[in-house]
């Protein structure tokens, strides 16, 4: 993992980071998040608020790189 973080990192300096954007769902990833996030997050005090569209289809795919938007919203601990 560690040298997985290296490579990212040196990407992200070279500014050649590669996006695989393809169609997800949104509330998927932001509960697989929540999930990976629980063990860091029990020892804070912290709320999560996510509003859901009033409309049926609210959680329409959109367009994202599920790895990098994964990474941004639950961290490795």
């Amino acid at each position: 993992m560690l040298i997985g973080e290296a490579v990212e990192m040196a990407e992200i300096d070279a500014n050649v980071v590669q996006v695989h954007r393809s169609p997800q769902h949104p509330r998927a990833l932001l509960d697989q998040a929540l999930e990976e996030s629980r063990k860091i997050l029990a020892s804070h005090r912290v709320t999560i608020s996510v509003e859901r569209a009033e409309e049926e289809d609210g959680d329409k795919p959109a367009w994202f790189d599920p790895h990098l938007l994964g990474r941004v919203l639950a961290p490795p601990a």
